[in-house]
């Protein structure tokens, strides 16, 4: 896991990263490509590389997304956007979304993250969020 968000504007992660239960890379670019534009796609073990276009401010920026299969003990798929120029604000914002979307299980850092999990991992699911520990 990635050791990020200690700037945090305007309540706005600088990235995102959310875990989604068993979901290919291909169903996450799917899913993706309803909101952005994909510009590149490489793959990758397990997973891909991508670039996508997505308005900001009436600009059109260009941020990175890797997507991991299995990146987590119980089949889950990391999605991490290396900066967030989504319309999302935080990775709840985004687990949400994935959660209505994909109706299956989708976790995320229940705040910003320092390194370690403070307060657990938030749990959406189609009953509701939860606060759970990952590792239990």
């Amino acid at each position: 896991m990635v050791n990020r968000k200690t700037d945090l504007t305007e309540d706005r992660y600088p990235d995102l990263e959310i875990y989604i239960k068993r979901i290919t890379a291909i169903e996450v670019i799917a899913w993706l490509e309803s909101s952005f534009r994909l510009i590149t796609k490489v793959d990758i073990k397990d997973g891909a590389s991508c670039q996508f276009h997505a308005p900001v401010n009436g600009n059109d920026e260009v941020f990175d997304c890797i997507i991991k299969e299995n990146s987590v003990k119980g089949g889950f798929t990391s999605v991490w956007f290396k900066s967030n120029l989504t319309h999302w604000k935080t990775d709840q914002d985004c687990a949400q979304q994935a959660c209505g979307f994909f109706r299956t299980e989708v976790r995320c850092s229940t705040g910003a993250w320092q390194g370690h999990d403070e307060g657990g991992w938030l749990r959406f699911t189609e009953e509701g969020k939860k606060t759970v520990n990952w590792f239990t």
